[in-house]
């Protein structure tokens, strides 16, 4: 399972997110749903997030800093924005640190839904990748032993014959 975790100073946004979403029937676990950027930030020093779901918008520290200090711990950590705002710098900023999504509230559970399956399927090819990566590495030393074997062998081959 990916493990998910859920930052949002509205109480009613974070209880919906953590109730309305099938996050077991998609494959995730919400590892923790908390109410700021400084809690998140405890919550990534202990454990390792796939994807952080953060409001834009908090006191303290935005959800903006917060992915920014994510991305540092994890490059390789998916980003969903939800907001209240549509406010373009918000959503430009939130490209530049390459958010995944970018979701407005009042909330749509199925857009929500949708941003995370997509999360799920990139997750899934890069591990593809990954394990395909580690495989070719295992047996190119075994290839180059074949190549440098059977170019000795050639090379004796060759010397018989022309001798």
């Amino acid at each position: 399972m990916y493990k998910v975790l859920l930052a949002d100073d509205e109480m009613l946004d974070l209880e919906g997110m953590k109730q309305f979403i099938p996050w077991s029937d998609l494959g995730l676990e919400v590892v923790a749903a908390v109410s700021n950027g400084f809690s998140a930030c405890e919550v990534l020093e202990r454990q390792d997030i796939d994807i952080l779901v953060t409001d834009v918008n908090m006191p303290n520290m935005t959800g903006l800093e917060l992915a920014r200090i994510a991305i540092e711990k994890s490059s390789n950590i998916r980003i969903i924005f939800v907001s209240g705002y549509q406010d373009f710098h918000y959503v430009k900023q939130a490209l530049s640190l390459k958010a995944c999504s970018y979701v407005l509230k009042p909330m749509d559970d199925n857009e929500l839904i949708a941003s995370l399956k997509s999360i799920i399927q990139e997750l899934i090819e890069e591990e593809r990748r990954k394990e395909a990566e580690e495989q070719f590495g295992h047996l190119k030393p075994m290839a180059k032993n074949d190549l440098l074997f059977r170019l000795l062998e050639g090379e004796q081959a060759w010397g018989r014959t022309n001798r």
